[in-house]
């Protein structure tokens, strides 16, 4: 061979160019001019090896595609290959060249071949890497055992074939597991890892590196996939049982694993206890982008880990006709657009997922994918699927964005399910053997709804959720969204187990800190329940002084309660006690109705006195103009209609002054057009009321007191209505009906005007504390540009009570000045007693939130209702806190027995007889499970107060003692049973990768 350029690579990836014995070291590709190669490695025996070569030219051959290497049909030979001494000539004379047409098999057929031909095997070596001592070292044929099939091999000696058929490439398995820890905790994707690969071993020339990314994503995906078998301990499986490689949470209720063993017959109030705490929430970053791709690909841990069944899932969407004319489910009473179907070019909108609510942790079969928007029945399949195991338990807390409109309709939702698709878990199960739901909405999200809302599904008022916040799940899509940019782009099978790997990775990271995160909850749940209790007891010490009605307020409160626990509360007929008083001034409709009503009266008297026969003559004077029924309020209502329309073309053209454009006074021009049209039919329509009595007037006033309407421009000329008109007009006897319908109306119209202002400050409030907790400065940018739209909405608003004001206090008689204040922008704050943050410091509080109107006519009953819902939302704190001391105790029993209880089963696992290879590194695994889970149980005892361990049996598993004995069967045959393992560290699997 000529003299050819030297290339080193690195031991991360091997590319085999198929016929010599799998290297332990290092190798150096020899390569000349020609593109020939000689590789050259150190074997175990440091002997010098140099791979045999046949004189071929280069690129003679005819490499396997990746799906014929990987697919169904048997692999074609090299050219010249077949004579070739060394790696297994078994198997290689048997193979014979098959015909060249022969189409290659569907992409999918690799994954089904894979799991039905190589991965029960892959895991048995897997499993025998715990113990066997010849794993890592070549050998392949021992004497006197059958073949081992290539790929086998090549995994015994710790590469992980690229494909199967006749392998080219391999992967070690430290690069598998290295970029399974990269990719879980920094979210690094395939494509940058791979790529730095290429990097590390020709930085300048990586192009002469040979592009095995495809065959890296394929591998690392069936890596995991037996990885994770052999860390739940299951074998493979066509269908593997729903939620059985999916890691629970410890300190959630778990029927007849952790939970206490007398909570079946725990009093009703007392129920709380063993809640289970679950949120759900779509998310449309997870999305896959409508593509060519192999639609038929499936995921290898289909419905067993953290996914829904897909099959069972389509079947369901096909039944239940969830995109064919689907209902409107828009209309919620928030703002969110969470149920919104205009997503283009995306076959996949994204997810929806349940958590449990306290500790965030991933419910298995919990998730679903979105292919429009997120529908009521896409939530309805996660949740019933993500409750399977919690049936028997007595009470369910929800959390959802939109609760209270998605609980409305869910017995009935679940008829039709129930009629349709029986299989659904839990859907035909009876009303009364379902747990108690008490449906909330997060904290954070709550701003966001109206009216009833904010206080019926409050987290802060509703009882047993403790401080629970409801918003876990949004920190698990914060966690997900870093490999978004990936998944969109994968396969349909693939995206799905990569997510199912991330959501194992983010359960298990929280398994490790869960002890500690519960001894931080519990010192906090203590300390603010003794300072809130202090707080309250000072607050009705004050009250009694006072003689307040504390006791009723007591009474409210507990009815409410009451109502609460048994699930019967009736917001229309009973009142939250949380709840501030509604405003009792009138709006401007409900002046607007009171007028129509007494002209309806006066018609009705009119048409008895003249009878229903009318004139030919009366019929043409009516014909024009608006119809009789729109009376004296409706005139001026639609004047103030006028003035709006006024002032906002004034505005254009303050605009128009200071940008001078073609376009926009052309577009003024025409708003001129339409308001003049406006102003004449409004003139005719005043004229017809107020004509009579005007004309009436000008014979006893002198002509110039009379305002004019005529202006040269529409957005100039003054509106004729009693407040245009000077004193001596208005103070006349004749003009002083005209004058009160319009200070009603402006009265009415203010005050109007202030409850949109409160309306706005509180969403300013909102995206200002959105702001303070946003990451990054897109998110940053988004809520600061929302917060200075609300404040422009304010100003807007600020000036047009000013100018209302300025009018109704011309109406005002005199003696009876306007109760209207001045509106300034330091006014425009936002309120402190809505405020629920505790602790909050000394603030002045506008007059908008302490104006009698606000709350009622009178001062002292606003200063009650103050107090009251004072003193409820006090209550309600130290309730939650009481809860949430009793919640986080009893998880820390839960704790114990799950971590007991794992202990105990993979104990069980370690001992059972082991007559291969294969049985004996799962027995040692197990071992090492059952040490760990030893190791955790007593680390969060060590955590836990004493008062809340459990009892254990004696002696506990040491996490650290080594003990293998052999055992004999009855036939003689030698067996090993492994009861325990060694240190945590002998081997780089006993890392998290492993739970």
């Amino acid at each position: 061979m000529g003299k050819g350029k030297r290339k080193k690579t690195n031991d991360d990836v091997w590319v085999d160019p198929g016929v010599e014995r799998i290297p332990n070291g290092p190798p150096t590709i020899l390569m000349d001019e020609h593109g020939k190669e000689t590789i050259h490695y150190w074997s175990p025996h440091r002997r010098r090896e140099k791979r045999p070569t046949k004189s071929m030219d280069a690129g003679s051959a005819t490499l396997p595609s990746l799906y014929e290497s990987m697919g169904n049909e048997p692999p074609r030979p090299m050219e010249g290959e077949a004579g070739l001494d060394g790696f297994l000539p078994e198997v290689v004379a048997n193979v014979g060249v098959q015909p060249a047409q022969k189409a290659n098999p569907l992409p999918h057929s690799i994954t089904a071949t894979f799991v039905e031909r190589w991965a029960q095997k892959l895991l048995d070596i897997f499993r025998s890497r715990e113990t066997d001592p010849d794993i890592g070292t070549p050998c392949y044929n021992k004497p006197g055992h059958d073949p081992v099939d290539r790929p086998l091999q090549l995994w015994g000696a710790g590469l992980w074939p690229a494909s199967f058929s006749r392998p080219q490439t391999a992967f070690t398995v430290h690069v598998l597991g290295f970029f399974s820890h990269l990719t879980f905790q920094a979210k690094t994707t395939a494509h940058d890892f791979y790529g730095t690969l290429r990097r590390i071993t020709s930085n300048a020339f990586f192009e002469d590196v040979k592009d095995r990314y495809r065959e890296f994503m394929t591998a690392h995906r069936q890596f995991n996939y037996v990885h994770t078998l052999k860390r739940f301990a299951f074998d493979v499986k066509k269908k593997l049982e729903a939620g059985c490689l999916a890691l629970r949470c410890p300190a959630c209720p778990h029927p007849d694993v952790n939970m206490d063993p007398n909570w079946r017959e725990r009093p009703e109030k007392d129920r709380y206890k063993d809640a289970l705490h679950y949120a759900k929430d779509g998310n449309f970053h997870l999305s896959q982008h409508d593509k060519k791709m192999d639609h038929a690909d499936v995921p290898l841990m289909d419905g067993a880990a953290y996914y829904v069944h897909s099959d069972a899932y389509r079947d369901y969407l096909e039944k239940m006709n969830v995109y064919e004319g689907a209902q409107e489910e828009t209309t919620t009473c928030s703002n969110f657009n969470a149920l919104s179907d205009s997503y283009k070019g995306k076959i996949k909108t994204g997810q929806v997922g349940l958590s449990c609510t306290r500790h965030g942790f991933v419910l298995p079969c919990g998730t679903v994918d979105l292919h429009i928007g997120e529908r009521y029945a896409n939530v309805d399949y996660a949740t019933l699927s993500g409750l399977q195991w919690f049936h028997s338990l007595h009470l369910l807390i929800s959390s959802y964005d939109v609760n209270c409109k998605y609980g409305i309709h869910w017995w009935t939702r679940l008829e039709k399910i129930a009629s349709l698709v029986p299989s659904v878990p839990g859907v035909t199960l009876a009303k009364e053997i379902w747990p108690a739901i008490r449906r909330c909405v997060p904290k954070w999200h709550l701003a966001s709804h109206k009216g009833l809302c904010q206080w019926l599904f409050s987290f802060y008022y509703t009882p047993g959720v403790g401080n629970t916040d409801g918003e876990s799940v949004e920190r698990r899509w914060a966690v997900l969204n870093a490999i978004g940019r990936s998944v969109r782009e994968m396969g349909p099978g693939h995206r799905q187990d990569v997510i199912d790997a991330h959501n194992s990775d983010f359960n298990a990271q929280k398994m490790f800190k869960i002890a500690r995160h519960l001894q931080a909850k519990l010192k906090d749940a203590q300390t603010n329940s003794a300072k809130h209790r202090l707080q309250l007891d000072d607050l009705e010490a004050t009250h009694r002084l006072n003689k307040s009605p504390l006791d009723e307020w007591k009474k409210e409160e507990a009815v409410y309660i009451a109502h609460i626990v048994n699930g019967d509360f009736d917001s229309q007929k009973m009142k939250n006690p949380y709840q501030p008083a509604a405003d009792e001034v009138p709006t401007a409709q409900d002046v607007l109705a009171e007028l129509k009503k007494k002209d309806a009266v006066q018609r009705e008297k009119r048409l008895k006195l003249t009878g229903s026969k009318r004139k030919a003559s009366a019929l043409d004077d009516t014909a024009a103009g608006p119809p009789r029924r729109r009376g004296l309020g409706d005139l001026f209502v639609a004047a103030f209609d006028l003035e709006r329309q006024q002032e906002a073309l004034k505005e254009k053209v303050r605009e128009h002054k200071k940008e001078p454009s073609s376009e926009l006074y052309n577009r003024i021009e025409k708003e001129r057009d339409a308001l003049e049209g406006k102003l004449k039919d409004w003139s005719i329509w005043q004229e017809r009321e107020m004509g009579a009595i005007l004309t009436t007037m000008e014979d006893e006033l002198d002509e110039s007191v009379w305002p004019s309407s005529t202006a040269i421009n529409p957005e100039e000329a003054a509106m004729l209505v009693p407040s245009s008109y000077p004193p001596v007009v208005r103070e006349h006897p004749s003009f002083e009906r005209f004058v009160s319908v319009e200070r009603r109306l402006r009265e009415a119209h203010a005050h109007d005007i202030l409850r949109k202002v409160r309306q706005k400050l509180h969403y300013e409030a909102f995206y200002r504390s959105q702001n303070a907790g946003a990451f990054g400065q897109q998110a940053r940018t988004r809520y600061t540009k929302l917060k200075a739209t609300e404040r422009t909405k304010i100003e807007v608003l600020r000036k047009e009570y000013e100018y209302v004001r300025v009018k109704a206090a011309s109406l005002a008689p005199l003696g009876e000045p306007c109760e209207l204040k001045a509106l300034s922008d330091k006014d425009c704050m936002p309120p402190v007693i809505a405020e629920e943050k505790t602790g909050r410091r000394k603030e002045t509080v506008s007059w908008i939130w302490r104006d009698k109107t606000f709350h009622g006519p009178a001062l002292e009953k606003w200063a009650l209702e103050a107090a009251r819902v004072e003193w409820c939302r006090a209550s309600a704190r130290v309730a939650r806190w009481g809860e949430e001391v009793e919640i986080v105790q009893e998880e820390m029993r839960r704790v114990q027995r799950f971590f007991k209880h794992w202990m105990e089963v993979w104990d069980v696992r370690a001992k059972v007889p082991c007559a291969t290879l294969a049985q004996r590194g799962a027995a040692a695994y197990a071992a090492k499970q059952a040490a760990m889970y030893s190791r955790l149980l007593l680390n969060a005892r060590a955590l836990f107060p004493v008062a809340e361990h459990i009892q254990l049996p004696t002696p506990l598993l040491s996490p650290l003692s080594v003990s293998v004995a052999d055992a004999v069967d009855n036939d003689g045959e030698r067996n090993v049973v492994v009861p325990a393992t060694d240190h945590l560290d002998v081997d780089e699997d006993v890392t998290m990768h492993d739970l």
